[in-house]
């Protein structure tokens, strides 16, 4: 699936934010070439990081924070491991990298996803409550690592299985194929762009706005070889309840209590 493409963030049109809310997914060019040196960067110590023991990896596993290391590779269901960074506030073993995560994380953050939300907002005529969302908002950044097919024992073809995004937006930099999207009742391939990362609108986006906006169900294949890819996501303002804009209705009291709902449906059943 050839997804469509904004070129200019900055000078973003009613046509691609109309596709965009609809859709739920683009492609957003990054001009500057050094965002993808500093991929590099990442990637050279984060496959690193991956391909050691297990039991190496334990001792950076994720904690409450949501910081650390997480193995999803603990069923038939998907194969897939990440790293997860509070924005701003990497830590553990990722060392060398931590000026270039911090880089591309400020980048994602500033230069295209506060842009698109804020176009997205003036969209359905709710841009009054754009700064109160974003304020003290909660973001995270995350290394995304599935292992190549010849070393997994999964039944079944999926690195991670079908979800939505739970937050506002994410960004994914991706190299290699993999991620699919589902839309017009078929499932479709996502190939990476040179040049471009991926914009995905999630589903606390779409509750903020009554349901108007799209966030799409995704997935990512085991990779024929290993494959290593990054994500932002963001999220709202954790200290104010979820409220559909557009109806004026609490959806819930907490950010929390959102989260916890959300990770319920993705994990449990």
């Amino acid at each position: 699936m050839q997804l469509p493409k904004i070129n200019a963030v900055d000078t973003v049109t009613l046509e691609e934010i109309n596709t965009l809310v609809h859709l739920g997914c683009c492609y957003v060019k990054i001009p500057e070439k050094e965002v993808f040196e500093d991929f590099e960067v990442i990637k050279k110590e984060a496959l690193a990081f991956f391909i050691q023991d297990e039991i190496k990896k334990q001792k950076w596993l994720v904690n409450d924070k949501l910081e650390g290391y997480i193995n999803r590779s603990i069923d038939d269901i998907q194969s897939v491991q990440q790293f997860f960074f509070r924005l701003h506030n990497p830590i553990g073993p990722f060392q060398e990298c931590r000026n270039s995560v911090f880089k591309i994380s400020n980048y994602f953050e500033q230069r295209i996803v506060l842009v698109l939300l804020k176009e997205v907002f003036r969209y359905f005529g709710v841009e009054q409550y754009f700064e109160e969302v974003v304020s003290d908002r909660s973001s995270t950044f995350s290394t995304v690592y599935y292992p190549a097919k010849v070393n997994t024992n999964k039944k079944c073809n999926s690195g991670l299985k079908a979800h939505k995004d739970f937050d506002l937006m994410s960004v994914l930099l991706i190299e290699k194929p993999g991620l699919e999207v589902f839309w017009d009742d078929q499932w479709h391939e996502v190939n990476p762009q040179p040049g471009y990362v991926v914009v995905i609108l999630a589903q606390t986006l779409e509750k903020m706005l009554g349901g108007k906006t799209h966030s799409i169900l995704h997935r990512v294949r085991i990779p024929d070889e290993e494959r290593l890819s990054l994500a932002v996501f963001l999220g709202p303002n954790t200290n104010i309840p979820i409220q559909d804009y557009i109806h004026d209705q609490i959806l819930f009291d907490s950010y929390d209590q959102c989260l916890k709902y959300h990770y319920y449906q993705l994990f449990e059943q």
